[in-house]
């Protein structure tokens, strides 16, 4: 029997075994994507009143009720927060605006459920974009005459020799009348998919005063200018002062100062786990506090049980009345503050003396597990807006109810705080998963460079650093930790003596695996 010669991989395990006489056994590759901790059941009874529009798109989709639930939530928030605030225990007032952010894999119907969600305000735009239109048409006549006016008035004043017109009319009186110009038509714009934070801050100030970032696709955003490395940060900051209710502030050289009060928004983003990641991933983010904002879902995949049925009569008519009542909702009349056209003036609403315990029991059950060792710490940034996440969600469920709706009751605050519950340990399980999903997403795609670009059967660190056009992996740490973890996975083999690669000896070299060094 010939023995393999040394300088092969595992040279001494299959030496040892073949002069022995025993079998060489080589352990299969692991997997570098590692199985997710399954996701707890989505606590659907705990919807409420929106549990009936949440099932009955579920059974139009057959897509997760977890997706469902948060499309619904969602539209309800971008309705419901350009009417009423809601006033905590602790004394700050609050809008009731919610950040979701579901995850999900591609084919998991994230845009069949959008669309059945916001199907009505939708709706509701078309017919603003229509009264946009002719009160456009309308505008542009009477800014030219007001233009033609003015530029007379002004010709007249500059000759010096009159103060009055041929009718009498007195010249300065009329300039002053005619102040700054009429104004032209809020934009009939609810819903944008991917603004940038500049483009959203000069739409709110000539549109709707209450808006939502909603997209099937959150990776236009995710992606987006807004969220670039030059731009996250102060994106981060803006949008976290919003979801705070705070004034929108911002100076320019060109435009001047801009405060503007009464703004609301609401985001829905979805997006499969690849693109969610760089939000969670990111430490800068989590640092600033954004990440606390949302409420985030990742249901366990539907795929394999979507066998085709149509919608139950029940579902249907379920759906219907949804649509119905969501367009009634986002055409009632707006409380709009005197003397501008689009800034809000919001009622605040009150927890009643049941809702309120419940609401101080959930706050004081969180705070014991931020406590040293405490469950909820390696989320303390959400945790600490815990109560206050489930007091947006009760007033939405409320003014779902009621419109007019002043006070907030113990069934509504109960079925927040179970929802909350349930985001918080969604959010542990996400946490988990993102610390080291980047890492090992990393290594895949070096994986996935050598088997469709690397020809030879080995290679050497500098293969990875130099030579891999992975950007990230272009520095040598990186590279080592990467030729690691793929060693600890059985995809690389180390080699322990000196091997020809390239024309050269190298003193460091791992055998690839399933391929046969020569």
């Amino acid at each position: 029997m010939i023995l393999p010669p040394k300088g092969l991989p595992m040279f001494e395990t299959v030496r040892n075994a073949l002069a022995a006489r025993l079998p060489v056994t080589i352990e299969a590759p692991r997997p570098l994507v590692r199985q997710v901790d399954e996701a707890e059941a989505f606590p659907v009874a705990a919807l409420g009143p929106l549990r009936v529009p949440a099932e009955a798109i579920q059974a139009h989709t057959r897509a997760p009720i977890a997706i469902c639930a948060q499309a619904v939530l969602g539209a309800i928030a971008l309705v419901a927060q350009a009417h009423a605030d809601v006033k905590l225990p602790s004394g700050q007032v609050r809008p009731l605006s919610l950040f979701l952010l579901t995850i999900a894999a591609s084919g998991e119907r994230k845009s069949a459920v959008d669309s059945l969600a916001l199907r009505a305000i939708y709706g509701y735009e078309a017919e603003l974009r229509a009264a946009y239109r002719s009160a456009q048409d309308q505008h542009e006549i009477e800014r030219e005459l007001w233009e033609t006016r003015r530029a007379e008035a002004k010709t007249i004043l500059k000759g010096g020799s009159k103060k009055h017109n041929a009718q009498g009319v007195n010249i300065e009186a009329e300039l002053r009348a005619l102040g700054v110009g009429p104004q032209p038509p809020l934009e009939p714009l609810l819903v944008c998919p991917d603004p940038t934070f500049e483009g959203y801050v000069k739409l709110t100030a000539v549109g709707q005063p209450a808006m939502g970032l909603f997209s099937a696709e959150g990776g236009a955003f995710i992606g987006g200018h807004g969220m670039s490395a030059d731009n996250r940060l102060k994106t981060a900051a803006s949008v976290s002062s919003i979801w705070d209710g705070e004034p929108i502030r911002r100076v320019r050289a060109v435009d001047g100062a801009m405060i503007l009060d009464g703004r609301r928004l609401s985001i829905h983003l979805m997006a499969q786990l690849d693109v969610a990641a760089k939000l969670l991933e990111d430490d800068l983010l989590l640092n600033q506090g954004l990440l606390s904002r949302f409420l985030l879902v990742y249901p366990e995949t539907a795929a394999g049980t979507r066998f085709f049925a149509e919608a139950p009569l029940s579902a249907q008519s379920d759906l219907a009345r949804y649509h119905e009542q969501l367009a009634e909702f986002v055409r009632a009349p707006l409380p709009i503050k005197d003397d501008t056209r689009n800034e809000l003036d919001l009622r605040q609403l009150q927890l009643t003396n049941e809702a309120k315990q419940i609401w101080i029991n959930l706050h004081d059950f969180v705070e014991e597990q931020l406590a040293a060792e405490g469950e909820l710490v390696p989320i303390a940034g959400l945790a600490n807006k815990a109560a206050e996440h489930a007091a947006r969600i009760a007033g939405n469920m409320t003014l779902w109810d009621d419109i007019d709706a002043t006070d907030i009751g113990a069934p509504a605050m109960a079925s927040a705080a179970i929802l909350v519950r349930y985001y918080l340990a969604e959010a542990l399980r996400l946490r988990a998963i993102s610390s080291t999903h980047r890492h090992l997403s990393l290594a895949q795609r070096v994986l996935d460079w050598l088997n469709d670009r690397w020809d030879e059967s080995a290679i050497y660190p500098a293969v990875i650093y130099n030579d891999c056009t992975i950007r990230e992996v272009r520095d040598q740490r990186t590279a080592r930790k990467i030729i690691k973890t793929l060693e600890d996975h059985g995809w690389l083999i180390r080699i322990r003596e000196p091997l020809l690669i390239k024309g050269a000896i190298r003193k460091e070299a791992w055998q690839i695996h399933g391929r046969t060094l020569l």
